[in-house]
């Protein structure tokens, strides 16, 4: 018998205080991001384009999560049209109480196994964060450069705040990214 309950996916219980987190830092740093805007840009044109490209990308970061939350890493499939990871090998996953194809790694943040059917899933997802974090990041610092002049002290210093985040975010975001390409390249898992 397993040493935790058989979970079928990201969303089965017991959910894991790191996906909790994780989720919470997306969605507070999206309503930063639209509060800036709002409040830096006012009713200026900027700060609709601004919501309404971010809005997109952070339809497709979401939708990819509820994908990898939900789909059982140890089901027979596809990937949802995504490229699927070619390791077939099963390995047995502690934390899902199961076998997983093709087992990669099990994150912490997803709660799930991240394995060949999933695999593609996540790596598209930690694109999209990147994307995100980026796209925050870069209207933050026009907005600075153009509406800087005209903002209260704490008006830059929260700006300035959410700049620092975004950074956080981007670092380590892209450390996964990059390790994960360079895997891909090798033809290695992170197992």
């Amino acid at each position: 018998m397993p040493r935790h309950p058989l979970r079928r996916n990201g969303c089965s219980p017991p959910i894991k205080s790191d996906q909790i987190l994780g989720a919470l830092n997306v969605i507070f740093i999206t309503v930063a991001y639209y509060a800036m805007c709002v409040y830096v840009a006012k009713e200026d044109d900027d700060a609709l384009i601004a919501i309404s490209v971010h809005g997109v990308v952070f339809l497709v970061t979401l939708s990819l999560w509820i994908a990898a939350e939900t789909i059982d890493p140890a089901s027979e499939g596809s990937c949802g049209g995504l490229p699927c990871y070619k390791h077939t090998e099963s390995r047995y996953d502690r934390e899902m109480g199961k076998k997983i194809p093709g087992l990669d790694h099990h994150c912490k943040w997803l709660g799930t196994a991240i394995g060949s059917r999933n695999y593609g899933i996540f790596f598209c997802l930690i694109c999209s964060l990147f994307v995100q974090y980026m796209l925050q990041f870069t209207v933050g610092i026009v907005f600075l450069i153009i509406y800087g002049e005209d903002l209260p002290w704490w008006g830059i210093m929260l700006t300035v705040c959410h700049e620092l985040w975004c950074l956080c975010c981007l670092y380590f975001d892209a450390n996964l990214v990059v390790f994960h390409i360079q895997l891909m390249q090798q033809g290695k898992t992170s197992y």
